[in-house]
């Protein structure tokens, strides 16, 4: 999204909250994004035709991981 100043990958998002020292039980997308990752720029027509929330965290414009905090 051209307003975002940092974007994470979904890697990069799971070894931040794995190194923070969370456990990570589940992850989903949200609004996955097809025509933007199709044609490599944002399209607003993704939120019309998108899966709402999905397994494919890599083509979602959101991220969500269900984490547990790992006790020391």
């Amino acid at each position: 999204h051209p307003d975002h100043k940092i974007e994470y990958t979904p890697d990069q998002l799971r070894q931040i909250l794995v190194d923070a020292g969370f456990s990570i039980k589940a992850e989903w997308g949200i609004c996955e994004m097809p025509l933007t990752v199709k044609t490599r720029a944002f399209s607003y027509h993704d939120f019309l035709v998108g899966g709402a929330i999905s397994h494919n965290i890599n083509d979602s414009y959101v991220l969500f991981f269900d984490c547990e905090k790992v006790p020391e």
